[in-house]
């Protein structure tokens, strides 16, 4: 999803292309000169033993051949199976010609179906510079591929320009599906999404993409440098150290360049020489940095980012979060906080309720615990686990 949002997935697959490459290249020039030239000896072999095969027979036939002969003859006969069967496994066996026509065939297809959904979403017009109407979710269902129900249900919801909201709701409830279909991850398949009354899907993808950003529970650990494992968040804007430096401070993560060996130009990932291994913490205080380091951007989208990190410091990032949202308000825009943490939900504009792919409930955090419904009563419940 990181590299989707972020526009990375062509910058990454070239750069493992290339290292992949430069690193197979000796073995699978070395494998391919040996399996070549393997294949060219054993079909020689067998076009020789298999004339003198055919040779000692004609000869045993006409009474020519001596006892000797019919011996070496017999030899030569399983030197020949022998033979034969290395030249059809190197055509047919595993790692063999035709398996990896197979697997080149079935690259091509994933290609093909790549570019078949790419063309799926052809919308061309721009994305706007500035929020006005704000994000509209109209009548909006969607269903994963084979699943037997949807994921979300006639989500009927408006997001003003500015607003910070929370998305809460109890597992499955359709939170994280809601972020992937407001960053473009998904299209609805049914009703639609508006951004100032123009339909997502009419809005060219990638260059709405670039008016996003994200960091998720599920997030990627890019072994890159560290300050390549921040900026791979915004390619385009390519962004320099004082940059990278801002997004890990917004992060928590300032002390991180300063613990580590090399400071931004650290290896990070232990398998690697001079590699620094590093924690869940740090590592998910990496991703929420890659997810700041893109400036301005019309939509935040934070899927449970802090879910390695305990709840007092996800409560202070969150509200560092809304601060820095609420600056930017002028643009009109929006910020979305997915959490589990029902503490760290009151310091937003309006809560969004969530529940079986429903939207069950919206207001602010005093207006929800005064209506005693879901949000209320998940709130009391967690506040009980904490005493």
């Amino acid at each position: 999803m990181e590299l989707r949002v972020f526009g990375a997935r062509e910058s990454v697959r070239h750069r493992l292309a290339r290292a992949m490459t430069s690193w197979r290249r000796p073995i699978a020039n070395a494998e391919s000169r040996a399996a070549g030239i393997a294949v060219i000896e054993d079909a020689l072999f067998t076009l020789v033993l298999g004339s003198v095969m055919v040779w000692l027979v004609w000869s045993a036939i006409r009474g020519e051949s001596s006892a000797a002969a019919v011996v070496v003859g017999v030899v030569a006969a399983r030197q020949i199976q022998h033979a034969m069967v290395e030249t059809i496994y190197g055509i047919g066996g595993e790692g063999g010609l035709l398996d990896t026509a197979r697997l080149v065939r079935r690259i091509r297809w994933l290609e093909r179906l790549a570019e078949e959904i790419g063309r799926q979403y052809d919308g061309t017009l721009p994305p706007p510079e500035q929020l006005r109407t704000g994000i509209a979710l109209e009548s909006v269902s969607f269903t994963y591929a084979g699943a037997k129900r949807p994921a979300l249900r006639e989500v009927e919801l408006v997001i003003q320009p500015g607003e910070v909201v929370a998305i809460v709701g109890e597992n499955g409830a359709g939170k994280s599906t809601l972020v992937k279909l407001l960053t473009g991850l998904c299209r609805p398949t049914e009703g639609r999404i508006t951004l100032d009354g123009t339909d997502l899907a009419e809005l060219s993808i990638h260059d709405w993409r670039q008016q996003c950003t994200a960091a998720f529970q599920d997030f990627a650990t890019f072994e890159f440098t560290l300050r390549e494992a921040v900026a791979t968040g915004d390619l385009d804007g390519k962004p320099h150290d004082i940059a990278v430096t801002q997004a890990l401070g917004e992060a928590n993560a300032d002390d991180l360049a300063a613990t580590l060996p090399a400071g931004l130009d650290s290896q990070l990932g232990a398998r690697w020489d001079s590699g620094v291994g590093l924690s869940g913490g740090q590592w998910q205080k990496i991703a929420l940095a890659r997810g700041l380091v893109r400036r301005q951007p019309l939509l935040t989208s934070l899927d449970e980012p802090t879910a390695a990190l305990d709840a007092v410091t996800e409560h202070a990032m969150f509200d560092r979060f809304a601060q820095m949202a609420r600056a930017s308000s002028e643009r009109g825009a929006i910020t979305l906080l997915v959490t589990h943490r029902f503490a760290t939900t009151a310091m937003a504009d309006r809560i969004v309720v969530l529940s079986n792919g429903r939207l069950s409930e919206q207001g602010t955090h005093e207006d929800l615990m005064a209506t005693g419904g879901q949000y209320a009563e998940l709130y009391r419940l967690q506040a009980k686990g904490y005493q």
